[in-house]
């Protein structure tokens, strides 16, 4: 059973091109980076998560990206940019690095 379920996610990655357990949900343009919140799901023993990620292109396809919040059993999540370099994430601010790392 494991293997047909991995199987149809593989299939389902190649069709349309993106992994249905790792779902972008929101967005966010800063500068010359992007700041975006995937929503995880590992199926039916797992529960929901939240992943938000800052990414900067440094060449075509090759993306630099730092984890910046992660909560495990929270399918929704409030983000939005106040300031610049400032993101709020249920109402708690996140200052982010403009360089991603640096």
């Amino acid at each position: 059973m494991f293997i047909l379920s991995l199987l149809n996610d593989m299939i389902l990655t190649i069709e349309e091109g993106h992994d249905p357990s790792f779902k972008k949900v929101q967005q966010i343009k800063i500068d010359d980076y992007i700041v975006n919140v995937y929503l995880t799901n590992g199926g039916a023993i797992t529960d929901f998560g939240i992943i938000i990620r800052q990414e900067k292109e440094i060449i075509l396809g090759l993306l630099l990206v730092k984890n910046i919040y992660t909560k495990y059993h929270q399918k929704n999540i409030a983000v939005k940019k106040v300031g610049e370099d400032l993101l709020e994430i249920d109402n708690q601010l996140i200052k982010l690095n403009r360089y991603v790392y640096f």
